[in-house]
């Protein structure tokens, strides 16, 4: 950045990261007014229109293509509002926080902004929560968090927004559904001025200070797996930084490396999530439709499906699941396609995976079920492992091999309605309604009676 400073606000939106505010050392602790952009593209900063009111200790979002900075200090603790536009670089006062607070957790979902926590200027931390929805400009207060927090490091993630404790060790975790607040497990080290983000179902605290030291260590929380880990430590120890996710990378910006105004840093690290394995597919075939299945990716959310009818690509989606399995239903008997399956988590991708090719066997469906005999007993094996049997006459087999064979090509009904003609009282028909997507395969034991 163009000025060093601690205390700053920052936030990813349109593939660039925003910085703004902070304390850079001089005055009777004001704050600054300025706002930086940074583009990745070029790894160049840009100095954009500043804030109205100058402050640090602010907290920071973004929401629907806007910018919002909350609160902050510059000599008395605020309860300012700010919206920011990128499109045309202006900002705009909006309706102000119920209390005035710095050190404020600030973190958006689902069309609102929630500020928690945070200090008033008095003695003690503070509890209160606040929705603010930028349709009407306007505060609700919500349940408080059940430890008060000051210096709030605050995330959305799956729903639910996670605040941890400055100095206190608390990981709270709120559901807007419910108004509620749960306590969670803390994080293996107290610290406070830290910096939190989320990342592809990950919770991260970063920096800070434990009371006696400046910290550099980064830590993970799974919600997953509720697991806590450390992971690679940043170059420089930081407390007060700003933290912004994009590409899912992690940026920590400025902050300050030990005390005194003369360590203020204007330098930033990025931390970059190790690749998403691979995943390991296999592919089989039976009549008209190829089984997928391959190995589950840990923090994966959905699979992408791809098929070529070429080896080695390109590859169409087919799908997209959330399990480790899949039936592709529209093939066509005598034919191979080839395979590959990648896995999502959050907004990253995985590569592809190694390439798994079926061929499907041509149609050996009989075109006279009568030369088999004139009845026979179909038993048809679901993907599920259930055995279904029928005794169907000459033409009943007809009528079924006839419809399989049609709905290979995509030229029948999804399903098979088999007529059932036993125990039909007190109804006037049964009939069993047979998906061909369910259908693993089938053998016909044919006789004359």
């Amino acid at each position: 950045m163009s000025v060093a400073r601690s205390g700053l606000g920052a936030v990813s939106l349109n593939g660039k990261i925003y910085a703004m505010g902070g304390y850079d050392g001089s005055g009777f602790a004001i704050g600054l007014n300025l706002v930086e952009e940074y583009d990745p593209a070029t790894d160049k900063w840009t100095t954009k229109t500043p804030m109205k009111v100058s402050r640090y200790e602010l907290g920071v979002t973004s929401l629907n293509g806007k910018i919002y900075a909350i609160g902050g200090y510059n000599g008395s603790v605020l309860n300012l509002v700010e919206e920011y536009d990128p499109a045309t670089d202006k900002w705009t006062t909006k309706q102000p926080m119920s209390v005035p607070r710095c050190g404020v957790g600030v973190a958006s979902l689902n069309g609102k902004i929630y500020a928690m926590g945070g200090h008033n200027g008095n003695s003690s931390r503070l509890n209160l929560v606040e929705e603010y929805d930028p349709a009407t400009d306007k505060w609700t207060t919500k349940a408080p968090m059940s430890v008060p927090m000051d210096g709030v490091g605050a995330t959305s993630l799956n729903g639910k927004i996670y605040a941890i404790g400055s100095g206190i060790n608390s990981v709270q975790e709120y559901d807007p559904t419910t108004d509620k607040w749960t306590t969670k497990k803390p994080m293996s080290t107290s610290r406070f001025n830290m910096g939190v983000a989320s990342l592809n179902g990950k919770v991260y605290a970063i920096g800070g200070c434990n009371g006696s030291s400046f910290l550099n260590s980064v830590e993970e929380y799974d919600l997953a797996t509720d697991k806590r880990t450390i992971k690679t430590p940043m170059s420089t120890a930081r407390r007060c930084p700003g933290i912004a996710t994009l590409n899912d990378e992690i940026y920590v910006i400025g902050g300050q490396d030990c005390d005194g105004s003369e360590n203020l840093l204007n330098t930033m690290e990025k931390y970059t999530l190790p690749p998403i394995p691979m995943v390991a597919l296999t592919a089989t075939s039976t009549d008209a439709k190829v089984n997928l299945s391959w190995n589950s990716v840990e923090g994966a959310t959905t699979y992408n499906i791809k098929r070529s009818e070429t080896a080695g690509g390109p590859y169409t989606q087919i799908g997209n699941v959330t399990t480790n399995v899949y039936t592709d239903t529209n093939v066509t008997n005598g034919k191979t396609y080839y395979y590959v399956v990648t896995a999502v988590t959050g907004t990253s991708e995985s590569a592809n995976s190694n390439e798994a090719a079926a061929t499907l066997a041509a149609s050996s469906i009989p075109t006279n079920p009568k030369q088999m005999g004139n009845r026979a007993i179909l038993e048809i094996k679901m993907i599920n492992g259930e055995i279904q049997e029928y005794d169907l006459s000459s033409s009943g087999l007809s009528s079924f091999l006839t419809w399989y064979n049609d709905r290979s090509g995509g030229a029948a009904k999804a399903y098979y309605i088999m007529d059932k003609n036993y125990n039909v009282k007190p109804f006037l028909s049964r009939q069993l309604y047979i998906p061909f997507d369910k259908i693993m395969e089938y053998e016909v034991k044919s006789y004359n009676n």
